[in-house]
């Protein structure tokens, strides 16, 4: 049976592991070293947002960042480790967040990358349905860069 805890700053650097792994593992579009993630976690859990950690029997295996918020609870990231993958230990760190950590009545949103077709059918799974479709670009260069022939000016 999956138990949990909330997460501390002792747990910070189990975190900002997991956290680089499921950058990995979504192919994400941010990899960063483990101190940066680590410090980033630490301000994150030192601001608004929480995480919890799940374990079978002692032993953690996955964990969630989540803020609660006016409009509703917003969850961050959920991870499980590799080697528990697939055993339903997401399915009841899901369960467990609704019923016995988050606030009753509030609407839960989650992001999943469009290419993290696994991820979308567990959210999908759990009852969570399509709502929003975020959008990104990327930043602009600090320069434009120069053109060059004559119709090129800058």
């Amino acid at each position: 049976m999956l138990k949990w805890r909330r997460a501390s700053r002792r747990d910070l650097p189990l975190l900002a592991s997991w956290n680089r792994r499921l950058i990995v593992d979504e192919k994400a579009d941010t990899p960063r070293g483990l101190a940066f993630l680590q410090l980033r976690m630490g301000r994150w859990l030192s601001g608004s947002y929480r995480a919890v950690l799940f374990f079978e029997d002692k032993t953690p295996v996955a964990y969630a960042l989540y803020r609660v918020q006016l409009a509703g609870i917003y969850i961050r990231q959920l991870y499980v480790d590799r080697p528990y993958r697939r055993r339903g230990v997401g399915r009841s760190a899901v369960r467990l967040l609704l019923w016995k950590v988050f606030p009753k009545r509030k609407v839960i949103d989650v992001d999943v990358l469009l290419h993290n077709k696994r991820g979308m059918a567990f959210w999908h799974a759990q009852g969570f349905k399509d709502r929003v479709m975020r959008m990104a670009r990327p930043g602009r260069a600090a320069k434009p860069a120069k053109r060059k022939g004559k119709s090129g000016k800058l």
